[in-house]
C-alpha cells in the first residue's frame, strides 16, 4: 500500500511538504466563478494567520468541511474568510462557534472525513458568496468524467500555499484504481480523481475544500499520496450524495 497524506497540515508545508497539500498544476481563478468557497485559516498568536483548509457553504449560518481539519481545533483560533479570491483579504471574516464532525470519523482509516462548521454571524449572500449546490442522494458521477478542483493549498510539492484561490481539472478514476494504492481504506462513500499529466491536483491546505462537476460540488477534498499532483496515484474524495442526508440534518 502506498503511503498517505491528509491534504492539510499547511503550517509545517515548509519543512514536510510531502505531507501537506495546495492545487497543484491548474491556474489561477477568481471568486465570482466560485462563490461557494470559503478559506479556513488559524493562528498561533493571533497577529498571523496560516492558510489551513478549505470549505463550502451550505446555509447562511454553517460550512462544510473535512473532518480531519477540525482535530486539532481551538475554536477561538479558527477563522473563515467567504466572498474574496485572496485566502489573507477581502470579502467577509466570521469566527467559529462549534464544529460537528460525522459520528463515523475516526472509526475507520480515512472514513467519513467530512464536518460542518457553525459560524458566529449570518453570512449575507452577493454576487461572490452563495450556498453551493450539493449533489443529491442519487447524484452519479460517471467514471472518466471531467470534475474541477480548487483551493489554496500548495501548488508543488516543496511549495508554499497560494494567496490567490486556484483551481485544477481532473477526472474520476474508479474506485478498483483507487484500491491499487490505498487498498481497503477506499469505500463506496469516496470519489477518486486523477489528473491527465504529472503535477495537476489537489495539495496540501486544499483539505476540506470541494471537487466540483458541472457546477454542483460532489466531493469534499480528504486525502493522496505523499507525491502532490501525481499522474498515477489518485486522490481521494468523500463522496458527497453518501453523506447529504446527514449534511442537510446537521447544517
Amino acid at each position: 500500500m502506498h503511503a498517505v497524506a491528509f491534504m492539510v497540515l499547511c503550517a509545517a508545508a515548509a519543512s514536510a511538504a510531502a505531507d501537506s497539500v495546495r492545487i497543484a498544476g491548474g491556474s489561477l481563478a477568481t471568486i465570482d466563478r466560485y462563490p461557494s468557497m470559503a478559506s479556513l485559516t488559524n493562528t498561533q498568536n493571533f497577529v498571523t494567520w496560516a492558510q489551513e483548509c478549505g470549505g463550502s457553504i451550505l446555509n447562511n449560518r454553517a460550512i462544510l468541511t473535512a473532518a480531519h481539519c477540525t482535530g486539532p481545533f481551538v475554536l477561538d483560533r479558527q477563522r473563515v474568510r467567504i466572498g474574496s479570491s485572496f485566502s489573507q483579504s477581502g470579502g467577509t471574516v466570521f469566527g467559529v462557534s462549534r464544529y460537528i464532525r460525522h459520528p463515523s470519523y475516526g472509526s475507520s482509516l480515512m472514513g467519513s472525513d467530512i464536518a460542518i462548521l457553525h459560524l458566529n454571524g449570518f453570512i449575507t449572500y452577493n454576487a461572490n458568496t452563495q450556498p453551493g449546490r450539493f449533489a443529491g442522494p442519487n447524484f452519479n458521477v460517471p467514471l472518466g468524467a471531467s470534475v474541477w478542483a480548487a483551493g489554496w493549498g500548495i501548488s508543488h510539492n516543496g511549495g508554499s500555499v497560494s494567496e490567490q484561490l486556484r483551481h485544477v481539472q481532473l477526472w474520476t478514476v474508479s474506485q478498483a484504481q483507487c484500491r491499487t494504492h490505498f487498498g481497503s481504506m477506499i469505500t463506496d462513500a469516496m470519489i477518486c480523481v486523477l489528473g491527465r499529466e504529472f503535477g495537476q491536483g489537489t495539495c496540501s491546505c486544499d483539505s476540506g475544500g470541494p471537487i466540483f462537476h458541472n457546477g454542483v460540488i460532489v466531493g469534499v477534498i480528504s486525502f493522496g499520496g505523499q507525491v502532490c499532483g501525481s499522474d498515477v496515484i489518485p486522490s481521494v474524495n468523500m463522496n458527497v450524495s453518501r453523506y447529504i442526508s446527514w449534511i442537510q440534518a446537521n447544517a
